[in-house]
């Protein structure tokens, strides 16, 4: 049986007789020093370490090996010296350190395209509408937290006019929270977005469709006002207290000797979310119910079919395909429902509005209504992604980026992104008694190409079909958008 040599017993490798007498005359190179160093102060208490100066060599003998030896001692000085200056943190230090407060810049570029074809009866019915590249958005906006109880959020757009008076740039976000308000949850106070609808409240940056449903134009958006929003532990339920202004601008001006105000009240349920799939299988219920307070103010509704184009400070060029005229209002009420669940990569999702409006002239309120439904697939497996600490959906991470490179090898590797696919019908009626706004239907389908989380590019084909005091005409819509967010 054959025995283990000694180590003493193994030979050295041998050198060119010139390198011995070379290596022994050079200094010890920085990482040979400094992990000598290393080696003798480990085990000594913390206090005692000291940091090796670099020492200048006309040799890096060891290479790699050095490196790696390096690395690891310099991670072990790293961990004990976290432990002991643990131990020694000020109380006070420690209060400052977590206070302050951090920023972080954010914006976004939506480019879109809008191309029509109408009927002749429909040219006839609402006139022409022009076909048209535009920003639909170009934004940035600057959020900070601080204190772990303060968060602000501030955000202008260069593009999207004010829908009062038309001007750029406009104010979309500015507020502030105060948080962990016990069972208060969390208090909101400046512009944002009225707590009505899942749909309204997501980013314009997630959407699955280009434009949001018809029946959004009943939504007030954005308004200046407070809110106080908590969710119980397990988020099986939240609720949203908002109070606002009434048709201010988007710079929160509103002028007047009687104030106008909204009051929405919004509950959302969560009766199944699966935890160990982080959502990826859920169930959600919501609804909301808005009064606003409109002190014979004119109020109106319209809307074209999903589609937005706007020049400079002028409003929505693309007519509306219905609407109502002005109507002098005591007061206004709006009740929405939703509900949407995600099954994997397949999801479903649908909203339903009725809105009434007390006239000044008296008699009973006029009635208004709308809904939509669609259904989604990624054909990449993601799935929609759902935010419990806010009530609604956010971004998609694809799985894999897309990306196309040719290898060493000369074959090319390439990311595909996430694909989705999509397909909506929506309705908002306007015609009740007196007032004949009109109906419009749209059944849309959409493409979406997550090339990465900030990166988007979306195709649409919609087919809107009109109703005008009986008379139907109908429109083909054909959008595409290129998004980046940061």
């Amino acid at each position: 049986m054959s025995s283990v040599p000694e180590l003493s017993s193994v030979p050295e490798l041998s050198l060119p007789n010139s390198q011995p007498a070379l290596l022994a005359t050079l200094p010890p190179g920085p990482a040979q020093h400094f992990a000598s160093v290393a080696d003798a102060e480990l085990e000594g208490p913390d206090d005692q370490i000291q940091m090796a100066a670099y020492q200048p060599s006309l040799s890096e003998q060891g290479g790699a090996e050095a490196l790696d030896s390096l690395n690891r001692r310099v991670r072990a000085l790293e961990d004990l010296n976290e432990r002991g200056q643990g131990q020694k943190r000020d109380t006070r230090a420690a209060v400052e350190s977590e206070g302050r407060f951090e920023h972080n810049l954010f914006g976004r570029i939506q480019a879109d395209t809008v191309t029509f074809g109408q009927s002749p009866s429909n040219i006839k019915q609402v006139g022409h509408a022009p076909n048209g590249t535009d920003f639909r958005r170009a934004r940035i906006g600057m959020q900070g937290t601080g204190y772990d109880i303060y968060f602000y959020r501030f955000e202008v757009d260069f593009s999207n006019v004010d829908q009062v008076v038309a001007q750029l740039p406009r104010i979309t976000d500015a507020y502030v929270e105060i948080r962990q308000l016990g069972y208060l949850g969390t208090l909101r106070m400046g512009e944002f977005r009225v707590p009505l609808s899942t749909e309204r409240l997501m980013s314009a940056n997630d959407l699955t469709f280009i434009e949001r449903g018809l029946p959004q134009a009943f939504n007030p958006a954005r308004q200046l006002g407070a809110m106080l929003f908590n969710s119980t532990p397990n988020y099986l339920a939240s609720y949203y207290t908002d109070i606002s202004t009434f048709q201010a601008t988007d710079e929160g001006e509103q002028f007047g000797k009687a104030g106008r105000f909204d009051f929405t009240q919004r509950f959302v349920f969560l009766p199944w979310y699966d935890e160990p799939s982080d959502g990826r299988y859920m169930v959600h219920f919501g609804g909301a119910y808005q009064y606003q307070n409109a002190r014979n103010n004119t109020v109106k509704y319209a809307t074209t079919p999903e589609a937005v184009l706007t020049y400079f400070t002028t409003k929505n060029v693309i007519p509306n395909f219905i609407g109502t005229p002005g109507i002098a209002a005591r007061d206004t009420q709006i009740a929405q429902v939703e509900a949407s669940t995600v099954l994997g990569p397949f999801s479903l999702q649908g909203e339903y509005y009725g809105t009434w409006v007390d006239p000044t002239a008296g008699g009973n309120p006029f009635f208004f209504h709308g809904a939509y439904v669609f259904a989604s697939y990624f054909l990449t497996g993601e799935h929609r992604v759902y935010s419990r600490d806010q009530g609604y959906y956010t971004s998609v991470t694809p799985f894999t980026n897309f990306f196309r490179v040719r290898s060493r090898d000369g074959n090319v590797v390439q990311g595909s992104g996430a694909w989705e696919i999509a397909a909506r019908f929506s309705t908002m009626n306007l015609s009740d008694r007196s007032i004949q706004g009109g109906r419009l239907n749209d059944a849309t389908f959409g493409v979406n190409w997550y090339l990465t989380r900030q990166m988007k590019v979306m195709f649409n084909y919609i087919y809107a079909m009109n109703n005008v005091q009986n008379v139907q005409t109908y429109a083909n819509v054909f959008e595409t958008r290129c998004q980046v967010v940061w």
